[in-house]
C-alpha cells in the first residue's frame, strides 16, 4: 500500500471541496429557477397550491395520499402510476438528506 502523503491529503480535500462547490452551485441555480417560476406563476395569476404540510404530509390537495408522509407515499404513487400505464422511468437531480430536507 502506498504511503499517504500530505500532498495526497490536500489533493483529496481540494477535489472534495470542488465537488461540493459544484453541488452547491447547481442547488443555488435550481433554487433561483424555482423562485423565478413561482414569481412568473403569480404574475400570470395562477393559484398557489402547496400539497405538503409543515410535517411533510400530503394535504387534501392530493386526495389519494392526503395525510400520508411524502416519502411513505412513494410506493403507492409508483404503484398507481404503473396501474395507469405511466410506468416509464423518471429521473430528477434534486438531492435530499435522509430527513427529507433538500440540501
Amino acid at each position: 500500500m502506498a504511503p499517504i502523503t500530505v500532498e495526497k491529503v490536500i489533493g483529496w480535500a481540494l477535489t472534495r471541496r470542488t465537488r461540493r462547490a459544484e453541488m452547491l452551485r447547481r442547488q443555488l441555480l435550481s433554487d433561483v429557477v424555482t423562485v423565478l417560476l413561482f414569481l412568473l406563476g403569480l404574475a400570470a395569476g395562477l393559484p398557489v397550491v402547496d400539497p405538503v404540510d409543515f410535517e411533510g404530509n400530503f394535504t387534501e390537495a392530493v386526495p389519494p395520499y392526503a395525510g400520508t408522509n411524502v416519502f411513505e407515499a412513494n410506493k403507492a404513487i409508483i404503484r398507481d402510476l404503473k396501474a395507469a400505464g405511466k410506468s416509464d422511468t423518471m429521473r430528477h437531480d434534486a438531492s435530499f438528506a435522509e430527513s427529507g430536507s433538500l440540501h
